[in-house]
C-alpha cells in the first residue's frame, strides 16, 4: 500500500511538472523569439520589406504636322531616371500615308544610337505603334518621317507621341 502511495505521489508530481512545463515553455519560447526579432530588426540591420509598386509617369508628349516626304524633330526627353520606357506613336493617317518614328538614345557621353524604328500606315483600322524598352540611356530623341504614295496626298500629316517612364 505504501508503495502505491509513493507511486501515486510520484505520478501526480510528474503530471504537475509536465503541466507547468507545457504552460510555461510556449511563453518562454515566444519571449525568446520576440527578443531575437527585436534585436535583429534595428536601424543598422533592418528587416527587408516588400518593394514599393512601380509608378508609371508621362515623360513627355508632342504633336507635329509633318510635311509629305520630310521629317520633323519631335524632341529629346530625359529618361535617365526610369527603369523602362514605353513609346506610343499615334499618327492620324490616310490609307496611303506612312509615318515612321525613329527613336535615338544617348549614352552618358552624349553619343546617339538607334534604339528602334517604328512604322505605321493608315492601312490599319486604328494606326498606332508602341514599344517598351529597358533603360535605354540618358535621353530619348524622337524623329518622325512621313511619306505618301498617292497623288492626292495631304499637305501635312499629324504625328502624335507620348513617352511613359516606369521607375
Amino acid at each position: 500500500m505504501e508503495s502505491a502511495k509513493k507511486f501515486l505521489k510520484l505520478s501526480i508530481t510528474l503530471m504537475a511538472a509536465a503541466l507547468i512545463f507545457t504552460i510555461a515553455v510556449p511563453r518562454v519560447a515566444h519571449a525568446i523569439t520576440a527578443t531575437l526579432v527585436y534585436i535583429t530588426n534595428t536601424p543598422a540591420n533592418p528587416v527587408p520589406v516588400a518593394a514599393q509598386p512601380s509608378v508609371t509617369t508621362v515623360v513627355g508628349t508632342n504633336s507635329a504636322d509633318v510635311q509629305n516626304n520630310s521629317l520633323v524633330d519631335l524632341g529629346t526627353y530625359d529618361v535617365s531616371q526610369f527603369s523602362t520606357i514605353r513609346f506610343y506613336g499615334d499618327p492620324a493617317t490616310s490609307p496611303t500615308v506612312t509615318v515612321e518614328f525613329i527613336l535615338l538614345v544617348a549614352d552618358p557621353q552624349g553619343n546617339e544610337f538607334l534604339l528602334d524604328s517604328l512604322s505605321v500606315s493608315g492601312r490599319v483600322r486604328l494606326p498606332s505603334v508602341t514599344g517598351i524598352y529597358q533603360t535605354p540611356g540618358k535621353s530619348l530623341h524622337v524623329i518622325a518621317v512621313a511619306s505618301c504614295s498617292d497623288t492626292n496626298c495631304p499637305t501635312t500629316i499629324p504625328a502624335n507621341i507620348t513617352i511613359f517612364g516606369r521607375q
